[in-house]
């Protein structure tokens, strides 16, 4: 008797042992898949394109989607113009801002935190290698003279 049970739940036993490690190697092989890499390329390369770069791409993908012809495909080019130029105007003045909250985080932690001498001195350069990043960073909208934040203190 405890051979037949054995005989009899050996094959059902041994495909699910396959089924489940099927399974498991689909979801191994599925994260590993070329997918997430295609897509942090793909928001790394957005990063870096110019407003006229992103308009011309989101139109060749609208005219690709929706098979519009040349001139539909113009207009909506045209279309996109203005408003790309704006949503990169605005995602560029954020990007300022957020680097300025950081510098005043890295003054609150100076004054407000408890560190030693040595860890204030070691704050204090990273803040200033950041404001000069900033400076570097956004030359058309950083001004030292009238943004305390962005002195030298």
């Amino acid at each position: 008797m405890n051979i037949r049970l054995h005989q009899r739940l050996l094959i059902p036993g041994c495909l699910t042992l396959l089924f489940a490690s099927g399974i498991a190697a689909g979801y191994y092989w599925g994260r590993q898949t070329p997918g997430a890499v295609i897509a942090e390329m793909a928001r790394a390369q957005a990063e870096s394109l110019s407003s006229e770069q992103w308009a011309e791409n989101a139109a060749a993908a609208l005219q690709k989607d929706l098979g519009l012809s040349t001139d539909q495909a113009d207009s909506v080019r045209r279309g996109m113009a203005g408003p790309a130029r704006e949503i990169f105007g605005e995602k560029r003045m954020t990007d300022f801002k957020i680097h300025l909250r950081l510098l005043g985080v890295h003054d609150d932690l100076g004054r407000d935190a408890n560190l030693n001498g040595e860890q204030k001195a070691m704050l204090k350069a990273r803040r200033e290698q950041l404001r000069r990043h900033i400076l570097e960073k956004f030359k058309d909208l950083a001004n030292p003279q009238s943004d305390p934040l962005l002195s030298n203190l």
